[in-house]
């Protein structure tokens, strides 16, 4: 059975190795580990109650989870979890867990409404973009026709003109002719 250990520290003390203590991670699955790992020893009667109530520690591993008067013994184990740990009750764990997640609803909380004001402000600054490029395109049509129309205009007065000017010459042409004709009858 594994029980996910996360390091395994040998004690030691003036007469020695005097076993070893089992870190597990400091969460709800660790904690699961934790009693499991208990367990185990306990249906093989290698738990607490058996190391205490053994007249003589063969060469057998005993295992359980420390508890409060396992933190506050004399000894190496009490020094250890003392050195490295802290005591908490599920209740503290909870508070800690509620007071966490809290902070982090506050902050997720805090990084929405700085997107939200970010995307307010994108969608701003988009929609001043789609009005103005929307003028520049009014303003490019209207520009647009009346180029078209002031061409137009010019085409028609040009052409106007040249009609008027080969209507004149047609007419200057006939006068001329007309003149041509009477020169010639004078002539003769």
């Amino acid at each position: 059975m594994r029980f996910n250990p996360v390091r395994v520290h040998p004690l030691w003390n003036y007469r020695g190795h005097s076993g070893y203590a089992v870190e597990f991670n400091r969460d709800w699955p660790g904690f699961s580990n934790a009693i499991k790992f208990e367990k185990t020893f306990e249906t093989d009667h290698r738990g607490k109650r058996d190391y205490y109530g053994a007249k003589h520690h063969v060469d057998e591993l005993y295992g359980w989870v420390a508890r409060q008067d396992d933190f506050h013994s004399k000894g190496i184990t009490g020094e250890h979890l003392r050195k490295v740990g802290d005591l908490k009750t599920i209740s503290d764990i909870e508070a800690e867990d509620k007071r966490k997640t809290t902070e982090l609803v506050s902050n997720l909380t805090n990084v929405i409404e700085v997107k939200e004001k970010r995307l307010k402000e994108t969608e701003c600054k988009y929609n001043e973009t789609s009005i103005s490029l929307s003028n520049l395109m009014t303003q490019k049509y209207e520009m647009h026709r009346v180029y078209n129309e002031e061409i137009r205009k010019m085409q028609q007065n040009a052409r106007g003109q040249l009609e008027k000017i080969f209507k004149e010459h047609e007419k200057i042409t006939l006068q001329l002719e007309s003149q041509s004709k009477e020169l010639e009858q004078r002539e003769k």
